[in-house]
């Protein structure tokens, strides 16, 4: 008789052992659906700072908080990035001893466009966190320094074109 008790509580544990590693099977199913969903990815968003941008925009002015969500927005960094890269390799095929007027003609549309590109990146930039004065201000940044120096280079190269071609126009 005891065997009997003993062969039917051995059963019944066998029986509830079975449950639980279904339902631990089951817990560790759900875990490994909830891993492979995947989860929002959380961005890197610059807050806006709280003084106001070149003593015009406030930090809630409708501008400035729509120039913040354009910059931080990752195909706006995407973008900027593709257009170094192209920008770069447009400088490394330029030759100034090549006399070929159509390549010549190419390339200086293509730096006018990326100059205009970078152009817009810093007024949004400037516009969002502000020129020099205020902490987190755009000027107070190395990089940011490089690119306003990069940008003014190209815009003085376009400037001394064009004075140069309006002068040889006159004459």
């Amino acid at each position: 008789m005891i065997t009997e008790i003993d062969e039917m509580y051995d059963e019944e544990a066998e029986e509830s052992l079975d449950g639980h590693e279904d339902e631990n099977e089951n817990e560790n199913e759900e875990q490994e659906a909830q891993k492979r969903i995947p989860e929002e990815v959380p961005t890197k968003v610059k807050p806006i700072p709280k003084y106001s941008s070149l003593f015009i925009f406030s930090p809630t002015n409708k501008i400035r908080v729509f120039c913040n969500k354009i910059i931080c927005h990752s195909y706006f960094g995407n973008i900027i990035l593709v257009c170094i890269m192209i920008s770069s390799g447009m400088l490394a095929a330029e030759d100034p001893l090549d006399r070929d007027p159509y390549r010549k003609d190419l390339l200086e549309k293509f730096d006018k466009f990326f100059t205009i590109v970078f152009v817009i990146e810093i007024i949004l930039k400037v516009i969002v966190y502000g020129a020099i004065l205020h902490k987190g201000s755009f000027c107070r940044e190395g990089f940011n320094i490089l690119d306003i120096v990069v940008v003014c280079c190209g815009l003085l190269s376009f400037l001394n074109t064009y004075v140069v071609n309006h002068r040889s126009a006159r004459f």
